[in-house]
């Protein structure tokens, strides 16, 4: 008896996210693993800078909107570890800033410490926001 494909297939596609592996993740979306199956494969590899990575997932159809069960984005996993070109990417697939969610990005780049940074990412979402 095989074990079940598709949840081992799933975890073995957030690991690669993680660690960028362009190669393995067409291979496992070519063996039927969902882009769909949740956002952790999308916020892993935002969190990580893997533009590729993102690209693929997004063009497959992962969600540039989708919350893990924390709230994090990855939008917001991309802006606190400073990778602009990848909040650039995800911000042209239509990535919100998570207003109506309640936690935003400025509130998670407050908390790090990265208002400044996150105003040259964003400028639109800190106008008005002194850099005390």
């Amino acid at each position: 008896m095989h074990p079940s494909p598709p949840q081992d297939y799933t975890r073995s596609l957030v690991h690669a996210a993680r660690t960028g592996e362009l190669e393995l993740i067409e291979w496992l979306l070519a063996k039927g693993v969902s882009v769909k199956s949740g956002a952790a494969p999308l916020i892993e590899a935002a969190r990580r800078g893997h533009k590729g990575v993102v690209e693929l997932l997004l063009e497959k159809g992962a969600s540039a909107h989708e919350r893990s069960k924390g709230g994090l984005t990855a939008l917001m996993a991309a802006a606190a570890r400073g990778h602009k070109e990848v909040v650039q990417q995800l911000l042209e697939h239509g990535a919100d800033h998570g207003e109506e969610e309640g936690w935003t990005l400025l509130d998670v780049d407050t908390d790090l410490g990265r208002k400044e940074e996150t105003a040259e990412l964003l400028p639109e979402l800190t106008r008005g926001v002194d850099s005390q």
